[in-house]
C-alpha cells in the first residue's frame, strides 16, 4: 500500500518540477532508502567488501554504498520526469561510440545489446529509442503486481517494447524483432532462474544468463555491449563498443561459455570504473559456487567411469 501511494505521488507530482529540484527528490529518497532499508544496504556492504575490499577502506566502502541507493533514487525520480514528456531525455544523454552501434545495424539482422544494472539502464532504452532505433527489452515480470505495471507503463510511454521473458509470445516476438532489424537488449548480470553458465566475476563463480549472447549466435545478429553511467554534472553517457565477431561452427555451448566470460570480464571493468552507480544489493553470487562445484563433480565422476 505504502509502494502504491509512494508511485502515484511520483507520477503526479514531479512531472511539474524542473530536473534539478526532481534529481534532488530521488537522492532524498534514495537516501531514506539507504537508512531504513537495512538488510539491502548490508547486502550491498557485504558484496562491496567481497569485490573491492582490498582496495578500499570500509569508509570507502560506505560511501559507494550509500551512493548506490542515491543512484537509485535519482534514476526512480527522473525515469518519471522524463516519461511525462519524452523528449526531455535527449538534454540528458550524450553518446560515445555511436558509431559502432550505426555499423550493427547497417548489417541488416537487429542488434542485440547486452549491458548489466548500471547506471540509469531505463533511461539508456529510452535515449536508443529517441536516437532512431526502434527496442524491445527482454525482462522478467517481477513478484510484486504494482511494480510490474509501473516499470510496463514507463517504459511505454518512453517507446520501449517489453518482452516478458517466459511468455507464450517471447520466442516470436525475439525473432521478429532481430529480423525487423531493431535492437533486443538485455541485462544479464543477474543470477535468476534462466539457463546461464558460471563464470568469474570479481573473483567469484557467479551464476550467468546464457540467452541473449546464445540468441545473437544462432540468429547471426551482432552483439554489441553497452552501457551508461550518471557524470559528475548528473547528465548521462551512453557507451557502445564495437560489434563482438564470435565464432559461428564448432562447439556452439563452447562458443556461448566464452563469450559470457568476455562480457562479463567487461561489465567487471567498467563497474570498477564507476562502483557506486551499479546494483551491489543483488544476490549476485548466490548459486555461482554451488553449480561449479556440482559440475566439477560430475566431470569427476565421467572420467572415472572411463
Amino acid at each position: 500500500m505504502i509502494l502504491h501511494l509512494l508511485i502515484f505521488v511520483l507520477e503526479k507530482v514531479l512531472r511539474f518540477l524542473p530536473w534539478r529540484l526532481v534529481v534532488t527528490v530521488g537522492a532524498l529518497l534514495g537516501g531514506g532508502a539507504y537508512v531504513f532499508q537495512v538488510r539491502r544496504r548490508r547486502r550491498a556492504l557485504a558484496n562491496l567488501t567481497m569485490a573491492l575490499g582490498d582496495t578500499k577502506d570500509p569508509a570507502e566502502l560506505r560511501r559507494l554504498a550509500r551512493g548506490l541507493f542515491l543512484n537509485i533514487g535519482r534514476n526512480l525520480a527522473e525515469i518519471v520526469w522524463v516519461a511525462a514528456r519524452p523528449e526531455r531525455c535527449d538534454a540528458l544523454v550524450t553518446f560515445e561510440g555511436l558509431e559502432n552501434l550505426e555499423a550493427a545495424r547497417a548489417r541488416g539482422r537487429g542488434v542485440v545489446l547486452v549491458s548489466g544494472h548500471a547506471g540509469s539502464w531505463e533511461l539508456m532504452a529510452a535515449a536508443i529509442v529517441r536516437h532512431g532505433l526502434p527496442l524491445s527489452v527482454i525482462a522478467r515480470r517481477t513478484s510484486q503486481e504494482n511494480i510490474s505495471r509501473f516499470v510496463l507503463r514507463i517504459r511505454e510511454r518512453l517507446g520501449v517494447q517489453t518482452v516478458l521473458r517466459g511468455s507464450s509470445a517471447a520466442a516470436r516476438t525475439v525473432l521478429r524483432t532481430l529480423r525487423a532489424g531493431d535492437g533486443l537488449a538485455s541485462l544479464i548480470d543477474q543470477d535468476v532462474r534462466v539457463k546461464g553458465v558460471v563464470v568469474d566475476f570479481f573473483g567469484r563463480p557467479a551464476l550467468t544468463p546464457t540467452g541473449p549472447i546464445s540468441l545473437a549466435l544462432r540468429a547471426g545478429s551482432p552483439l554489441v555491449y553497452f552501457i551508461t553511467w550518471r557524470l559528475p554534472d548528473g547528465t548521462h553517457r551512453v557507451r557502445f563498443d564495437p560489434p563482438i565477431e564470435m565464432e559461428r561452427g564448432g562447439d556452439t555451448a563452447a562458443t556461448v561459455e566464452r563469450n559470457t566470460a568476455a562480457f562479463t570480464l567487461w561489465l567487471e571493468e567498467r563497474i570498477r570504473e564507476h562502483p557506486d552507480q551499479w546494483m551491489w544489493i543483488h544476490r549476485r553470487w548466490r548459486r555461482g559456487a554451488r553449480r561449479r562445484a556440482r559440475a566439477e563433480r560430475e566431470q569427476a565422476d565421467i572420467g572415472r567411469a572411463y
